[in-house]
């Protein structure tokens, strides 16, 4: 009987919780029925991949590309491709505020947010993630 190390136990529950945020997130794409079905399905995706955070950001990111690969070999979200914009939000709750409104901003099409691995960094984003319907 083979067991899992708990760096391979955590890495499944972290490709399981993207692979379901982006089913969930999915939903709303439906909705857009209009949408031509070239156009991309876009998720933000705020990890920080340096400092004290990076030990839980890391094996997140990696499971959210796998996660974003794995759907575009295939038919991607509703037939559509999946595109992850990745934001660095160097451990520091200001900066992750800073880098998720800029996302906002600069790219209207991200209708979802990922990564925000910690309370203070969900904290930091939640309210502009909210306040602009993403």
């Amino acid at each position: 009987m083979m067991t899992m190390t708990p760096i391979r136990h955590c890495r499944l529950w972290v490709l399981a919780i993207v692979v379901i945020a982006l089913a969930a997130a999915s939903s709303a794409a439906s909705q857009a029925a209009t949408v031509a079905a070239t156009q991309p399905v876009v998720r933000g995706a705020i990890y920080n991949l340096e400092g004290y955070q990076a030990v839980l950001d890391k094996p997140s990111f990696k499971g959210a590309r796998l996660a974003v690969e794995e759907a575009n070999q295939t038919e991607g979200v509703l037939g559509r491709p999946v595109r992850l914009i990745l934001e660095y939000g160097e451990s520091d709750s200001e900066m992750v505020r800073r880098k998720t409104s800029a996302l906002i901003e600069r790219d209207p099409s991200v209708s979802a947010l990922l990564g925000l691995s910690d309370t203070d960094m969900v904290l930091a984003a939640g309210p502009l993630a909210a306040e602009n319907q993403r």
